[in-house]
């Protein structure tokens, strides 16, 4: 029989000799927390936001990445596609300097500078564009081309240390984050050879540093918590632009367009959400959440044969784990359906929209079911969970 479906249950265990309850918790809330706190990399806030307002942000933020880390991977993939696009167009353009790399173009993106002319207009360096779908995806500001091409500007210097030094992370912050989610796994797959059980919450602390390694590389180079946009002053004023340049910063300042397509704007969402929405969309982010969710869900599902304090919570958790994992697959074939015919799948949004609805109602009760029993299971567990990993007999294994 396997250690997992066979063995006497214990209640939690607050010491002794060999590991505790609390020891488990703890190495594994740690873990978690350097999954998804320390891997959030956010844009600058809108302006004006208190630092209350900045704090909420991230921690709904916290939660989305929580329920979901999928969809800040999908989220992080589709800004390192865009951040790549946007630095190919300044090269292109010969706007930015030649040493400019991925981290420029990351620093651009998320909205860190813009330029001000003399009687304050801005002007943004990059901007959104409608893309043929109706959404808004972040491109090159014409009008800053335009300008540079006219002589009328330059492109202000930025250096990598400049950006370093607004960044509240550097390599060495993430590279700890990184050797303490691994140093984690290591121990997980030790007990995994001496065939010692592993809790539910242990196990899920995997699958959490699995989205946290993927998230990391697509983020590596993106700036982290810069909440205040850098103003760089001009050596003119507005009316001293071409008219038609003129006409478009005006329209940027008076009415910056939104992110969501109009369809999704009518249902008001926060600015958080609607900030994922738009790169999530995408065919190849979208595509790259819904493989890494899918696998996210695949590694609870190895817990199915594990000692639940009741049986209740293993039938629980079994219908959870499955039915989550089967929400990317309907993902995929929705996608696919959009693909092939699109004017009949817009001309039914009215369903399509409460088959989404459903959808993400569901996952998020499965995935939030599934968080609550990682904590309600440490209450029993197998009595061979509270052995302490011999390394020794572990490494000889390899």
């Amino acid at each position: 029989m396997s250690v997992y479906t066979n063995g006497t249950l214990e209640n939690w265990q607050n010491g002794g000799d060999s590991r505790s309850s609390w020891n488990i918790l703890w190495s594994s809330l740690s873990t978690i927390f350097a999954c998804t706190w320390t891997v959030l990399h956010m844009n600058v806030p809108p302006p004006g936001a208190s630092k209350l307002q900045n704090l909420c942000r991230k921690l709904r933020w916290l939660l989305i990445t929580a329920i979901a880390p999928e969809l800040i991977t999908s989220y992080a993939f589709g800004e390192f596609l865009q951040a790549r696009r946007l630095l190919a167009d300044l090269k292109t353009s010969e706007a930015g300097q030649s040493s400019w790399g991925l981290a420029h173009a990351f620093y651009l993106e998320m909205g860190s500078i813009q330029l001000q002319t003399k009687d304050g207009s801005k002007i943004p360096l990059c901007s959104s564009d409608s893309s043929d779908d109706g959404w808004q995806q972040p491109s090159l500001n014409s009008d800053i081309v335009a300008l540079h091409k006219k002589e009328l500007l330059q492109y202000p210097e930025i250096t990598k240390l400049e950006i370093q030094d607004r960044s509240k992370a550097d390599t060495f912050a993430k590279a700890f984050a990184l050797l303490q989610s691994s140093w984690f796994v290591l121990n997980v797959v030790g007990r995994r050879i001496q065939c010692l059980p592993i809790s539910p919450l242990e196990l899920s602390c995997i699958a959490y540093v699995f989205c946290t390694l993927i998230t990391y590389m697509f983020w590596w180079h993106k700036p982290k918590d810069i909440y205040t946009t850098r103003m760089i002053p001009c050596a003119f004023s507005l009316s001293e632009m071409p008219p038609q340049i003129q006409a478009s910063i005006i329209n940027f300042n008076k009415s910056p367009a939104g992110k969501c397509h109009y369809r999704w704007r009518k249902l008001h969402l926060p600015e958080t959400e609607s900030q994922v929405l738009s790169v999530v969309r995408g065919r190849i982010p979208a595509l790259m959440g819904l493989l890494v969710g899918l696998v996210f869900c695949c590694i609870h599902i190895f817990a199915w044969n594990y000692t639940f304090p009741s049986n209740a919570e293993r039938i629980l958790w079994r219908i959870c784990n499955v039915g989550a994992a089967g929400v990317p697959i309907v993902c995929l074939a929705i996608v696919y359906i959009r693909s092939i015919a699109p004017a009949r799948f817009d001309a039914l949004w009215a369903f399509v929209l409460a088959l989404y609805i459903l959808i993400i109602s569901f996952y998020s009760f499965a995935r939030l079911a599934v968080v609550v029993m990682l904590f309600t299971t440490l209450r029993a567990l197998p009595a061979r969970s509270y052995l302490t990993l011999d390394w020794e007999k572990a490494i000889s294994h390899f």
